[in-house]
């Protein structure tokens, strides 16, 4: 069954040399609770409303975690002998564009989730197992924004999600979202309650850097 969730929109210019710049930014009225699915363990996020997802969080009751869709990316950081990379959380007023900046001992980096032959490869938000649970928020919750870059028909455009989570909660909310219009400018991340920086906390070591697709359960 598809369900039609009620959007606030705002679009606020600025002006750039040499193109005249605006962010469009989504909010849901209520944040939208990805936890157990019912019907289906993936919700794909349209950025720019143009019927086509740019982007899917696969939860599950074991974790949760982004897909990218097509050719766009999610800034990323790795550890040393990691695979892949994992979600950043960036703090308001980081500058999400072709350039990233550094956030505390690690490099933040533009990737793309797939990986051949793994149609589910993704990227982990949080993970909650039986042998412990990691998540990139803390304890007590958080909300940060989560970095990302699209392709359009006019060019590549950056944005960032609005997420929200705890240590401990499988699950991830759905704030809403924000991107630029022009092609290849960059975008600040907005103002958003209790920002919860760059660490990324784990309760098991481990348990949030386990291959991606046995994480949720794939």
């Amino acid at each position: 069954m598809k369900t039609t969730i009620p959007l606030l929109l705002s679009v606020s210019a600025a002006l750039l040399s040499p193109a005249k710049a605006a962010v469009v930014t989504t909010t849901f009225p209520t944040a939208l609770i990805l936890l157990t699915p019912s019907d289906s363990p993936f919700h794909g996020i349209d950025l720019d409303a143009n019927g086509t997802a740019d982007f899917t969080i696969w939860y599950t009751t074991t974790g949760s975690a982004l897909l990218t869709d097509g050719a766009n990316r999610a800034a990323t950081i790795r550890y040393e002998g990691q695979p892949a990379g994992v979600m950043q959380l960036l703090s308001p007023g980081y500058l999400v564009g072709a350039d990233l900046a550094a956030s505390g001992l690690y490099d933040t980096n533009w990737e793309s989730s797939k990986r051949p032959g793994d149609p589910l490869a993704n990227f982990n938000i949080s993970v909650v197992m039986n042998t412990g649970s990691g998540s990139l928020f803390p304890a007590g919750g958080g909300r940060a924004g989560i970095g990302v870059e699209f392709h359009a028909a006019d060019g590549i455009h950056y944005g960032y999600l609005d997420l929200a989570g705890a240590k401990g909660f499988s699950g991830v909310e759905l704030h809403g979202w924000a991107y630029e219009t022009e092609p290849g400018v960059p975008i600040a991340v907005g103002s958003v309650p209790e920002p919860v920086g760059s660490a990324l906390l784990v309760l098991t070591a481990g348990a949030l850097l386990l291959p991606r697709r046995r994480l949720l359960g794939g």
